[in-house]
């Protein structure tokens, strides 16, 4: 999500995959559950959540997507802070597209220029009062949630530094994009998901050589059912017919009698963590 978008929806509460953080330790993976934590001040929404979830934790989150493509509601760098929290360095997978001296705050790469290479798990190094540190860049996914039970124009956060959760959240909202493409020229706004955890096999490359394979609570995003029923019902008269979406047909996700009353990693690392 660009800058103009967020400040058109700008964030009243975050979403994490664990437990509240308890002194100088962060909380347990929630495993299949999310925690919702709103901001001071946000007591309509949040009571219109409550209402509709009963829980802090919920197993399951009902989004739409507001922008015409899937990819403004997806954020994602390699970055590093310092202990006071700022921000030192961001990369994408091939270069940086930040770079800000610490001690003297002069911005050494300002929007991937100069062009700097940068590789996954890659320090970068600098220099403070004779002595060499190394500020190792970190994995930060922000998933923008549009929830419209909330009723207002606002948007959750939910955070994650997982590797794996990034090639899920990217390999499925490039589906739903795909989608988008076939049925409505592009334009994947109204599309109703549900975001949830669910167990998946990733495997680790261990440094001296070899592999683990083990299974994790990974991030997923899926179009409601209804809404696939529908898409898929199109889809085979658009092969069979040439036809796409009817524009006079509406999709609910709820029955007709219903519609007006919608139903009911946490920082694994956070900013400064191993900066310095």
């Amino acid at each position: 999500m660009n800058r103009k978008q967020q400040s058109v929806f700008p964030e009243i509460g975050t979403v994490h995959k664990g437990g509240p953080k308890r002194g100088d330790r962060f909380g347990e993976d929630l495993e299949e559950r999310f925690r919702v934590e709103f901001f001071p001040e946000t007591i309509d929404p949040q009571m219109r959540y409550y209402a509709a979830h009963g829980s802090y934790y919920p197993t399951e989150l009902r989004a739409m997507i507001v922008s015409t493509s899937v990819w403004e509601m997806w954020y994602f760098a390699n970055e590093t802070y310092t202990k006071s929290g700022q921000q030192i360095a961001v990369a994408d997978d091939e270069h940086f597209l930040h770079i800000r001296n610490p001690v003297t705050g002069e911005m050494i790469v300002r929007k991937g220029e100069p062009f700097t290479p940068y590789t996954p798990g890659q320090a970068y190094e600098y220099e403070r009062n004779g002595r060499r540190y190394q500020a190792k860049l970190r994995p930060y996914g922000r998933l923008y949630l549009f929830l419209p039970e909330l009723q207002t124009p606002n948007v959750l956060t939910l955070k994650t530094h997982a590797f794996y959760d990034r090639v899920n959240v990217e390999k499925q909202l490039g589906a739903i994009q795909g989608l988008a493409n076939a049925l409505n020229n592009g334009n994947a706004a109204g599309i109703p998901i549900r975001v949830f955890r669910r167990k998946g096999w990733v495997t680790w490359n261990k440094p001296g050589g070899g592999a683990i394979r083990t299974e994790k609570w990974l991030v997923n995003i899926e179009p409601t059912k209804v809404w696939m029923e529908t898409a898929m019902r199109q889809l085979t008269n658009f092969a069979s017919f040439g036809t796409a979406f009817d524009p006079n047909e509406i999709m609910l996700d709820t029955p007709p009698d219903l519609d007006d009353d919608l139903p009911d990693v946490d920082e694994a690392f956070p900013p400064g963590k191993d900066a310095e």
